[in-house]
């Protein structure tokens, strides 16, 4: 539950698709029952667990609706630090 939160807000702060990636089984140390799934730039999950893997269909135009509509968490204008726009993602 916290991992699947994590990733969710993950992609929700930055407006993009989140990939994520862990680890299945029994260890001695922990036990890791999540698969990894892919998040939309809303932070809905898009994919689902097939066995220990999971499938999904991406809109690669969704990043961009997304930050038309709710505005861009990514570009740090350049008159807000006086040099060309960055990227930025947490």
């Amino acid at each position: 539950m916290q991992y699947d939160l994590s990733c969710a807000a993950r992609a929700l702060d930055n407006g993009v698709y989140l990939a994520s990636a862990n680890q299945i089984g029994a260890y001695q140390e922990a036990l890791f029952d999540t698969p990894g799934h892919v998040y939309g730039p809303d932070g809905l999950r898009v994919s689902r667990a097939a066995g220990a893997t999971s499938i999904g269909e991406l809109d690669p135009g969704a990043p961009g609706r997304w930050r038309r509509f709710y505005g861009n968490t990514l570009e740090v204008q350049a008159s807000d630090i006086g040099e060309e726009p960055l990227e930025i993602c947490s």
